[in-house]
């Protein structure tokens, strides 16, 4: 399975719709090393969160999204 595509999908879905926020939400599983950086950039590309955090979820790193932004 190709992740990048699944961020894409995700991301062109968020443009059309914004999910509800939630904090901490797990934005995808990281196929590599997590990076806070490329987390927060992810998070906020949609406009719905303002930052990013990489955390380690059943031993797999995950990028969760933070900091809701009010619609």
């Amino acid at each position: 399975l190709n992740v990048s595509y699944i961020i894409l999908v995700g991301i062109s879905r968020v443009k059309s719709k914004k999910p509800p926020c939630k904090e901490g939400r797990t934005a995808y599983v990281s196929p590599g090393p997590c990076s806070d950086s490329l987390c927060t950039q992810d998070c906020t590309l949609a406009g719905v969160y303002s930052k990013g955090k990489c955390a380690i979820e059943k031993s797999k790193p995950v990028c969760k999204c933070y900091g809701c932004k009010k619609a």
